[in-house]
């Protein structure tokens, strides 16, 4: 998927033979994930991944596995649960969950059109069915 993130420079992190672009932190559930620079199948498997835009561009948006230890309890974060991603330069953004939502899986315009949306960092994974995907919204607050 080609987006105006690709165009610029992603600053990443190589370890074990994959880029990240930081962890993100999930304090309600004790979760702290690397993010990789960029989704893939095989990627997932070992952790979430960068699906579209930068934290930098507030247009981020992460995409993970149902796993428990990924993105499984996503459905169970509520209104004002805060995030925060920290970048591998050190630096730390802090969002709030606005609302957690299901999206049909060809939603693709939904989930990454800043203009139509408005979200600052987007998490979206797989209902355990797997027919539809557990969407949460989340605004930066400082």
């Amino acid at each position: 998927m080609a987006d105006a993130a690709e165009a610029e420079e992603i600053d990443s992190v190589e370890i074990d033979g994959n880029l990240y672009i930081g962890t993100l932190s999930i304090p309600s559930f004790g979760l702290e994930l690397p993010i990789l620079s960029e989704w893939s199948t095989a990627g997932l498997k070992i952790a979430p991944g960068r699906y579209y835009g930068t934290a930098q561009t507030n247009d981020l948006v992460i995409c993970g596995h149902n796993y428990t230890r990924h993105f499984g309890n996503l459905d169970c974060l509520e209104y004002d649960d805060v995030l925060y991603f920290t970048d591998v330069n050190g630096s730390i953004f802090y969002y709030e969950v606005e609302e957690v939502t299901i999206l049909q899986p060809t939603d693709v315009e939904e989930m990454i059109s800043q203009t139509s949306t408005g979200w600052d960092l987007t998490l979206f994974t797989c209902t355990m069915s797997g027919q539809a995907r557990v969407t949460v919204r989340c605004s930066r607050i400082s």
